[in-house]
């Protein structure tokens, strides 16, 4: 049973943080000899560390792109904003709105106001898409999934575009 320590420290994180560590489940974390460092070559800002038995994230200088949540093969990084359950319900809304087509705004690109936010799900970065989002949209019926994104040449999430290509291509 956790006591008031452990509640309160989960709270700050929840409140602080664009990513929530659960580094009990991390491969690094567990096993010393494992090389798994997805998280880390994920992060446009080098803010995730995973070596030597450690899982860290500098929330200093983390973006909350959400590029190193969906890579990590064993969710040992958990997306605090927007939280997965948010991120389904604002697209439901959307496919409802939209009568059908599934449409993801990167936040640049969303705080232009170019459309009606009620028709689209807005996430910090198209990085923060997963496979299993899209492909449970598909497999839904979904037939229309739109990506939006800003001018990725000149955003600071820049370095994530092959990942979103490559999740993109895997979908």
């Amino acid at each position: 049973m956790p006591n008031l320590v452990d509640i309160v420290e989960v709270a700050e994180a929840l409140e602080s943080k664009a990513v929530y560590l659960a580094s009990d489940r991390c491969v690094v974390v567990r096993n010393r000899h494992a090389s798994c460092a997805k998280c880390a070559d994920a992060c446009p800002t080098g803010s995730v560390f995973a070596a030597n038995n450690v899982l860290e994230l500098d929330g200093e200088g983390c973006v909350a792109c959400g590029a190193c949540t969906t890579v990590c093969p064993v969710e040992a990084l958990i997306p605090l904003r927007p939280l997965d359950e948010d991120l389904a319900s604002s697209v439901a809304s959307a496919v409802a709105a939209t009568g059908g087509k599934a449409v993801f705004a990167c936040a640049r690109i969303a705080s232009k106001r170019l459309a009606d936010p009620a028709k689209y799900a807005e996430v910090p970065c198209l990085a923060r898409m997963e496979e299993s989002v899209l492909l449970g949209l598909a497999a839904r019926g979904v037939e229309d999934i739109v990506l939006v994104d800003g001018t990725c040449a000149t955003c600071k999430f820049r370095s994530n575009v092959p990942g979103i290509d490559a999740t993109v291509a895997s979908a």
